[in-house]
């Protein structure tokens, strides 16, 4: 089971990669298409900042999935000598397996959100699209952290800068 988590956590961590390059080449390629149609012909592509932003939208949280898979998410480090020892493997896992609830806590309250704006049938009044696909992005993200913390919290050797092996 365990190799199978670490295969799941480095497929995810490159569809998150893909999604960010992916992410960035559209903003890139839509505001460089809208910024030259207006400095060249005097027109520029009709909502690129939106479809830009939703690229934004869908990039951030990919990158906020690389950050916990890599280990660079924000923390209290200033915390990181006060347990050692035999303390100190119960205390990661407990912080992984916290940071999973705030995790699954946070996706349904975006789940409720998102399910909010489908039933209200709520699109952007710009471009017509409906907003629910872009805030998919919010628990899919929250949703793939708390997924990893669990695994982290199984097998703490697998955190990415862990210094508790298994």
């Amino acid at each position: 089971m365990k190799a199978i988590c670490e295969s799941f956590l480095l497929v995810i961590r490159g569809v998150e990669r893909a999604v960010i390059v992916a992410g960035f080449i559209i903003m890139t390629a839509l505001l460089l298409i809208d910024t030259l149609g207006r400095e060249l012909v005097g027109k520029g592509f009709f909502g690129a900042n939106i479809y830009a932003t939703y690229a934004l939208i869908c990039s951030a949280m990919a990158g906020f999935g690389i950050a916990t898979a890599l280990g660079g998410h924000l923390r209290p480090s200033f915390m990181d000598g006060l347990v050692s020892g035999a303390n100190e493997r119960a205390v990661v896992r407990l912080g992984q397996f916290v940071t999973a609830a705030l995790a699954i806590v946070i996706m349904l309250a975006a789940i409720q959100f998102v399910s909010v704006t489908i039933q209200y049938n709520e699109t952007n009044q710009v471009v017509g699209w409906p907003l629910w696909p872009i805030q998919m992005a919010l628990p899919v993200g929250f949703g793939v952290a708390a997924l990893r913390h669990l695994i982290y919290g199984i097998w703490p050797d697998l955190i990415p800068t862990a210094k508790v092996t298994e």
